[in-house]
């Protein structure tokens, strides 16, 4: 019990371990929704709500997005933003 305070934690990941959502906020800042729709798209259907709450969790609220005329799943990608 008492080496139980000595021990380091890990680091907190705010992305809760997806790999995906740092290079989607890349995307998001550079404006490239092609990449980004594509990222979504490739993704296996478990994963997309995951990567959705983990871009709105640490994207600014409010901020632009590329627009949704870049590629078809950008339209998804969007309204779970705007849902998060």
């Amino acid at each position: 019990m008492f080496g139980l305070f000595r021990k380091k934690l890990p680091a907190f990941d705010s992305a809760e371990g997806n790999a995906f959502t740092p290079q989607g906020l890349r995307l998001i800042e550079t404006g490239q929704g092609a990449a980004l729709g594509n990222l979504y798209a490739d993704l296996p259907p478990a994963d997309r709500i995951h990567f959705i709450d983990g871009l709105g969790q640490l994207s600014e609220i409010g901020a632009p997005l590329p627009p949704v005329s870049q590629h078809p799943a950008m339209a998804a990608v969007e309204g779970g933003l705007r849902y998060v």
